[in-house]
């Protein structure tokens, strides 16, 4: 899934454990409770995201884009 572009979209309590997401557009995706176990977020642009209450354990996230993005302990990412 390197690449895609999934702006908006809905993918509460996806699992997407060991995903291939490389530079990936998830624009204000909602990830709530997702499952990101190992996947890799590498230069995905999560801006705006919701990300709160995703497990996020050994997730590559080099360069990833999380500019007002709601992580998982509810704090926005800057």
């Amino acid at each position: 899934l390197s690449g895609v572009q999934l702006d908006g979209a809905y993918l509460v309590g996806a699992n997407l454990k060991g995903a291939k997401l490389v530079g990936a557009t998830l624009v204000h995706a909602d990830l709530y409770r997702a499952n990101l176990i190992r996947a890799d977020l590498s230069n995905a642009n999560l801006s705006g995201a919701r990300l709160t209450r995703a497990v996020l354990r050994d997730t590559i996230m080099d360069g990833t884009i999380l500019t007002g993005a709601f992580m998982p302990d509810g704090s926005r990412g800057d």
